[in-house]
C-alpha cells in the first residue's frame, strides 16, 4: 500500500511542476526543485522548504516523508501477547497418599509370651516387609548428597504445563542435629576389631599396637564407631571398608537430641572423620571427628505443584509429626494397673518393647506386640489450609512393625552404611531418603491429587492509538493524488507527470536557451535571475522568459 501510494504522489508531484509555471511564472530553479521533489525524500524537503507550506503541492511533499515513517506505525498496530491460560480443570492428576497401609502380617496363635504375667495382652506377628519399600529405603541413602530428589511418580498432565493447588500426603520426613559433645575418643592397646568393617574383624592376624577409637555410645548391640591403628590411614592393617560408623535406635528416650518425638521411625547416629585422615594428611589420633544424629519419621506433608515443559516443581508448604493423643491406643481392655506399666514402658514410642537394632535377617521372622489402633499424623489447624485438604492420616501399625523390623536387619543397616560412607552432606542424604520413601507411599496408595492443565495462547490486541497516523498519511495521499488528477483536467491537451520526453519536447524555447547559454558563457554560471512560464503560441507550449 505504501509503494503504490508513493510512486503515485511522485507522478502528481512531477504533474505539479507543470500545473505550477502554467498558471504562474517563476524561477527555473523552482522547475527544478519540483523535478526533485517527484524523485525521493531530499527533494520534497527543498520543496517543502520553498512553498513554506502554503500550496497544495506541498501536501504530497509531506506525504512523501510520512511515508518513510507508517511502517514502524503499522508494525505496532498489532501486539502479540502470549501468557498461560486454563483449558482444563481436573484433568491433571499427581499422587498423593491418604494413608499408609505398607507390608503383610500374619499372626501366630501357637506362640504365646506373658507381659506381668498376663497373657492376653501381647501378640505373636509372622512379618513381611514390603519389597519395594525396602528397596526404596536402599536406593534413598545410596544417592548421595549431591543427587536432587526424585519428580513424583505416576504424574498425568496432558498438556506439559499443569498447576496442583494445596494438597497434602502423608509419608516420611527426617531431620539432622549434631551431637559431637557426646563424642568418646578412646586409645587402646590391642587389635581395633570391635568394628564389624575393620579388616581386622574376625581375622586370624595376632598382634598387639596401639589404637585410637571415636565412638558414640548408643544401641545396647553395636556403638556407632570408627576405629584404627594409630598413624595414616595408608599405613593401617585394619583400615575400615566404611568412612562412617553407625548405629540405630527405634525410641525416642535412647536417642539424645529428639527424645520428644512421638512419630520416630528409627534414629541413626553417625561418626565422620575428617577428610584430611583419609587422603594420609592427618593420623587418627590427631583427625578431627564429628557426630551427627539423624532421624527418620511419619508425618504428614503439604505440597503445592506445577509442571512446566514437563518438569515437575512440587514445593513443601509444611510438615508436621503432630500425633493425636487418642491415637495408636491398645485395642484390647487391659487393666488400668496394667496399662500404667504399658505406657511406663512404651512412654511415647511407636517401637515394641523387643526390637532392637543390628538382628539378624528375619523376613518372615515373629515380632511380639501390643495390638493398637492406627497412628494418626494431624495437620495443625492454625495451618488455615483450604477445606478440602486433607487433614488427619492413618498409619496401621502393620506399616510400623514391618519398617522397623527391615530397618533393624544387619544386612539393611550394612547397607545403610556402605551406601552413607559416599555422603558429603549427612542432613541432604537423609532428605533424599525420606523423599524417596514418602513417594513409593503415594505409589502404593494410589489417590491421586487433581489439578488444572494450562496452554500457552497467543493473543493478538489491536493498538488503536498506532493506527492514526497511518490512516492520516493515506487519506492525505489519496487526498493529494485526487486534487492533482482533478486539476490535470483542465491543463491542457496532455497530463505530462515527470516523464522526461515532456520536458524535451516543451523545455525551454530557443530565445531562453540561447540567453542562458550566453550568461553561462560570460560568467561562468547562469544565475537564477531568469522567470519562466509555460506558455503556448504558434510554436506550441514551451518555458519563455517573462519580461
Amino acid at each position: 500500500m505504501r509503494t503504490p501510494l508513493a510512486f503515485a504522489i511522485g507522478s502528481c508531484l512531477g504533474q505539479g511542476k507543470w500545473a505550477w509555471f502554467r498558471k504562474r511564472s517563476g524561477l527555473l530553479s523552482h522547475f527544478i526543485t519540483f523535478d526533485e521533489a517527484s524523485r525521493g525524500p531530499l527533494g520534497c524537503v527543498s520543496l517543502i522548504w520553498l512553498l513554506r507550506s502554503w500550496h497544495w503541492a506541498s501536501l504530497g511533499a509531506w506525504v512523501t516523508l510520512a511515508l518513510l515513517a507508517i511502517d514502524p506505525f503499522m508494525q505496532a498496530v498489532l501486539l502479540y501477547d502470549g501468557q498461560k491460560d486454563v483449558v482444563g480443570l481436573s484433568d491433571s492428576r499427581i499422587p498423593r497418599a491418604t494413608g499408609m497401609d505398607v507390608g503383610e502380617w500374619s499372626k501366630e496363635t501357637t506362640l504365646q509370651l506373658q507381659y506381668y504375667g498376663n497373657n492376653d495382652v501381647l501378640s505373636n506377628y509372622r512379618v513381611y516387609p514390603d519389597i519395594g519399600m525396602s528397596m526404596t529405603t536402599i536406593f534413598g541413602f545410596v544417592n548421595t548428597s549431591t543427587t536432587s530428589p526424585s519428580q513424583p511418580p505416576l504424574v498425568y498432565c496432558r498438556t506439559g504445563n499443569c498447576t496442583w493447588p494445596t494438597y497434602s500426603s502423608v509419608g516420611i520426613c527426617s531431620r539432622c542435629l549434631d551431637i559431637s559433645e557426646h563424642l568418646i575418643k578412646e586409645r587402646g592397646l590391642g587389635i581395633p576389631d570391635e568394628s564389624i568393617f575393620s579388616k581386622c574383624y574376625d581375622s586370624s592376624s595376632l598382634f598387639v599396637t596401639n589404637y585410637t577409637t571415636y565412638a558414640i555410645p548408643y544401641s545396647p548391640v553395636r556403638r556407632a564407631l570408627i576405629q584404627n591403628t594409630n598413624g595414616f590411614a595408608r599405613k593401617s592393617a585394619c583400615l575400615p571398608r566404611a568412612r562412617i560408623g553407625l548405629s540405630v535406635v527405634f525410641r525416642p528416650n535412647e536417642t539424645y537430641r529428639f527424645k520428644d518425638s512421638n512419630t520416630l521411625l528409627a534414629s541413626f547416629a553417625l561418626v565422620e572423620l575428617e577428610a584430611g585422615y583419609w587422603n594420609n594428611q592427618t593420623a587418627i589420633e590427631d583427625a578431627k571427628a564429628r557426630a551427627t544424629e539423624c532421624v527418620l519419621e511419619f508425618c504428614g506433608r503439604v505440597h503445592e505443584a506445577e509442571m512446566r515443559d514437563g518438569q515437575v516443581d512440587e514445593s513443601l508448604v509444611l510438615e508436621t509429626t503432630l500425633k493425636p493423643t487418642n491415637s495408636f491406643r491398645p485395642i484390647r481392655e487391659i487393666a488400668p494397673d496394667l496399662m500404667d506399666r504399658v505406657e511406663q514402658d512404651s512412654k511415647n514410642s511407636l517401637a515394641e518393647f523387643y526390637i532392637t537394632g543390628f538382628r539378624s535377617d528375619s523376613w518372615g521372622g515373629i515380632e511380639t506386640v501390643l495390638e493398637r489402633t492406627d497412628l494418626q499424623i494431624q495437620i495443625p489447624q492454625t495451618a488455615n489450609l483450604p477445606g478440602d485438604v486433607q487433614e488427619t492420616f492413618n498409619i496401621t501399625q502393620k506399616s510400623i512393625v514391618t519398617l522397623m523390623n527391615f530397618l533393624s536387619a544387619n544386612s539393611t543397616l550394612d547397607s545403610i552404611t556402605y551406601a552413607i560412607s559416599n555422603s558429603t552432606n549427612l542432613t541432604t542424604t537423609f532428605e533424599t531418603a525420606a523423599h524417596l520413601i514418602s513417594n513409593r507411599v503415594r505409589e502404593i496408595d494410589g489417590s491421586m491429587a487433581n489439578g488444572f492443565s494450562e496452554q500457552w495462547v497467543i493473543y493478538i490486541h489491536v493498538r488503536w492509538d498506532y493506527i492514526y497516523f497511518p490512516v492520516i498519511v493515506l487519506a492525505a495521499g489519496y487526498l493529494f493524488t485526487i486534487v492533482v488528477i482533478l486539476d490535470s483536467f483542465g491543463f491542457g491537451p496532455e497530463v505530462m507527470k515527470s516523464d522526461l520526453l515532456p520536458t524535451l519536447l516543451f523545455g525551454l524555447d530557443t530565445q531562453t536557451r540561447m540567453s542562458l547559454r550566453n550568461e553561462k558563457s560570460e560568467e561562468g554560471k547562469c544565475k537564477d535571475r531568469t522567470l519562466v512560464m509555460l506558455n503556448e503560441d504558434a510554436d506550441g507550449l514551451a518555458l519563455r522568459t517573462v519580461t
